[in-house]
């Protein structure tokens, strides 16, 4: 405890401050991380107030305020009274998997708090939700039906909506002779980005691509030869624009193109009609195929994977929670050449008609494409926010 109070002194004195109010506002953002892909996606403006939850921004007056709440509410009065000042209607976070902020919401009977889901979950996600006794949840918005089937055991008021990124930035797929492969790369920025964080070092000292290194180099020269036999161009949509990515890959196999994000903005603009997506499981590769991309898995990691290995709970068959047979049409849960490159074939060979025959059963199962998010956006109006 005193180790955490320390840090939060430390992080205090570091962030920024301001010297005003914070916006009185019926919608409140609640975390930083994710608002402006709301504000984006759903609201078309800027009418909300932020509540930024990691130490990078405070407001004085609202510093002071707390104070009337430190005994009662400890760590948390700071965001206790920042959301008393602000008084919303609706508090919304993208941060899906952070139940703390559910139980704090629980002091605000009055507001309704909506959290939407911003990447793939595993079978661990209801652990921590054990861990309390009442949470306050109102609607959870969730990428398909058969996680909403998992989940709504404990959260009731769940909604299979996909994914606000997806829906807003894809485009429905047409299908177009194919004259290229696009791997979607799962390269471990996370870990290099955050390194010599003294706090997380010990935990994810692992987990840079060292083990991810000889899977994923097994998949790509499979794919290449692929590739340079149906003479197609092979892309790789990288997770960020670093060198040090582009190397993990050069590594690899030679001639491809690494298909750098322009102006560091998302990646959804870089796949296209004339091409198959494939890869291993990844919330990008599901929003492909919820679009109707042509679209292929490769997920057998979590046959070789450690059972020690601190993300082994990551490493799941690409239908999860849906069970599926080991191979399929677009997908191959076993380390195959023969399995890969019957996928491969099927890809390129599919018709439009084949293809919607082929995966109809898991589209809105696993990932729904609910074009302008559309869903979302009626429950939002559903309680008087503004939308553009």
């Amino acid at each position: 405890m005193l180790s955490k109070v320390v840090r939060k002194i430390v992080k205090f004195f570091i962030s920024q401050k301001l010297w005003f109010f914070p916006k009185k506002n019926k919608l409140l953002i609640i975390d930083n991380v994710g608002s402006e892909k709301i504000s984006e996606c759903i609201l078309g403006n800027k009418n909300y107030t932020v509540l930024h939850t990691r130490s990078e921004l405070y407001y004085w007056p609202i510093i002071f305020y707390s104070l009337k709440f430190i005994f009662k509410y400890n760590l948390n009065c700071y965001k206790i009274a920042f959301i008393k000042y602000v008084n919303p209607k609706l508090a919304v976070s993208f941060i899906d998997n952070d139940f703390n902020l559910s139980k704090l919401m629980l002091n605000f009977p009055d507001c309704k708090y909506f959290i939407i889901m911003n990447g793939r979950r595993h079978a661990n996600f209801l652990d921590d939700y054990k861990k309390y006794k009442r949470l306050k949840i109102d609607k959870y918005f969730v990428f398909g039906e058969d996680f909403r089937d998992h989940v709504k055991h404990k959260i009731p008021n769940t909604i299979a909506a996909g994914s606000i990124l997806a829906n807003h930035y894809l485009k429905k797929h047409k299908f177009k002779k194919v004259k290229k492969i696009q791997y979607i790369s799962l390269f471990q920025s996370w870990y290099y980005e955050n390194k010599f964080n003294f706090e997380i070092r010990k935990d994810w000292k692992n987990l840079d691509n060292t083990f991810y290194e000889p899977t994923t180099a097994y998949t790509l020269k499979i794919i290449k030869k692929f590739a340079e036999i149906n003479n197609l161009e092979l892309e790789i949509i990288p997770r960020t624009n670093w060198e040090l990515e582009e190397e993990f890959y050069s590594n690899m196999i030679s001639d491809f193109k690494f298909k750098k994000k322009p102006d560091f903005a998302h990646s959804y603009n870089l796949v296209d009609d004339e091409s198959i997506i494939v890869g291993c499981t990844s919330t990008f590769l599901m929003e492909c195929f919820g679009a109707g991309y042509r679209t292929g898995f490769f997920t057998f990691r979590q046959e070789i994977i450690p059972k020690n290995h601190p993300e082994v709970f990551r490493y799941v068959e690409w239908s999860w929670p849906r069970n599926t047979e080991k191979s399929g049409f677009f997908w191959s849960n076993t380390k195959s050449e023969m399995a890969i490159n019957s996928v491969l074939n099927n890809l390129i060979g599919t018709t439009e008609q084949e293809w919607e025959k082929e995966t109809k059963i898991y589209k809105n199962k696993l990932m729904l494409f609910d074009k302008n998010n559309q869903i979302i956006k009626d429950s939002f109006l559903s309680e008087n926010i503004t939308l553009n």
